[in-house]
């Protein structure tokens, strides 16, 4: 690996994110229901994690780890912070 960098607002993206539960409107894609996320949403904030194939969106959702890592190190920081300050027990 090479050119790492860090995650930029990790907390912040995952929080303009939605899950949803869903069914796709094809049956060829899965007949029951399903979780996941909204390719546009993803796009807009990690456009390296969503492929279109045939006017279809599909998202990387494994790539999405490393975000939720960072962004549990980025709040378990913040309690922390209130929980030195006094502002939690």
């Amino acid at each position: 690996k090479k050119d790492l960098a860090p995650i930029d607002s990790p907390l912040a993206k995952l929080l303009s994110l939605r899950g949803v539960s869903f069914s796709w409107n094809e049956e060829s894609l899965g007949t029951g229901r399903e979780m996941g996320v909204i390719a546009q949403e993803v796009e807009q904030v990690f456009p390296e994690l969503v492929t279109t194939l045939t006017e279809r969106k599909f998202v990387n959702t494994m790539g999405l780890i490393p975000v939720i890592i960072e962004a549990i190190k980025e709040q378990q920081a913040q309690i922390t912070e209130l929980r030195n300050d006094g502002r939690m027990k």
